[in-house]
C-alpha cells in the first residue's frame, strides 16, 4: 500500500474533551492505533470495530517496546493499512520523554540531594499543571514550562541567553525583574535561540553568576 499515512497525535491534558477535533476524527477512522499510557482510556472506545490496537505505553523500568520497536511497528503497519495513528499523552513533542533525558535526569537524582525527576511520575499535561501549581517558584529557560507555570499563577525566574523577553516569549503576568539576563550589544542574536553564537563564547549565559540566580530564588520565596 503506497497511500498510507502515519499520524502523530497528542491526546491532550488528560480529559477526553480536550483532544483536538482533528485528532479525534483520525482516531475514529484509524485502521491501526498505537497508543501510550493515557490520562483516560475513553479514546480507546472511539476507534472503529476492526481497528488494530497496540499498547506501547512506557513506565519506569517497564517498556513494552523500545522506540526502535515502535518505529518498526509503525513502518510495518503503514505497508498494510491506510490510516495509522500514533496516539501519545499530552503534547507529542513538548512533553514527550526522551531516552537521553531519562538517562541524565536519573543520574542527577542519584548524584544530587533534593533532586526529583518529576516527569517520571507524570503521564499528561493535566498532572504536570497540578504539580506546577504547588511550586513556590519555577526556574526556567525561555521555554513552554514558563508559560504553563504562568497559567497557574506561579512566579517564574527565567534565564535568557541568545533571545530576549521582548521577542514575545516572556511568561504571562511575570514581572520583568524576574528575568535574569545580561545587557549585551549582540542580544538578541537569535529569536528562537537556535543559531550559533556570533561572539563564539556564549557570554550571554556563561557570564551569569550562579549566585545571582540563587539570590533571586531566595528573594522570590521570601517575598
Amino acid at each position: 500500500m503506497t497511500d498510507s499515512t502515519v499520524y502523530l497525535i497528542g491526546a491532550g491534558p488528560g480529559n477526553e474533551g480536550l483532544i483536538t477535533v482533528r485528532g479525534l476524527e483520525l482516531v475514529r477512522k484509524a485502521d491501526v492505533l498505537v497508543y501510550d499510557q493515557l490520562g483516560t482510556s475513553a479514546f480507546l472506545n472511539e476507534v472503529p470495530e476492526n481497528c488494530q490496537m497496540f499498547d506501547v505505553g512506557k513506565s519506569s523500568g517497564n517498556h513494552k517496546l523500545t522506540q526502535d520497536g515502535i518505529n518498526e511497528l509503525l513502518s510495518q503497519k503503514a505497508k498494510e493499512f491506510k490510516t495509522i495513528v500514533r496516539l501519545k499523552g499530552g503534547d507529542p513533542y513538548i512533553f514527550g520523554r526522551g531516552g537521553e533525558e531519562d538517562k541524565y535526569f536519573t543520574l542527577w537524582c542519584a548524584q544530587y540531594r533534593n533532586c526529583t525527576y518529576v516527569n517520571r511520575y507524570t503521564e499528561n499535561m493535566y498532572i504536570e499543571l497540578i504539580i506546577m501549581s504547588h511550586l513556590d517558584v519555577m526556574v526556567s529557560m525561555d521555554s513552554a514550562n514558563m508559560h504553563l507555570a504562568s497559567l497557574t499563577a506561579i512566579p517564574v525566574l527565567s534565564i535568557w541567553g541568545a533571545t530576549h523577553p521582548y521577542a514575545g516569549f516572556m511568561g504571562f503576568g511575570q514581572p520583568a525583574d524576574n528575568a535574569i539576563q545580561l545587557n549585551l550589544d549582540c542580544r538578541p542574536c537569535s529569536i528562537y535561540g537556535n543559531k550559533p553564537c556570533k561572539r563564539g563564547d556564549y557570554a550571554c549565559l556563561q557570564n551569569i553568576p550562579p549566585e545571582r540566580i540563587v539570590d533571586k530564588i531566595t528573594s522570590i520565596i521570601n517575598n
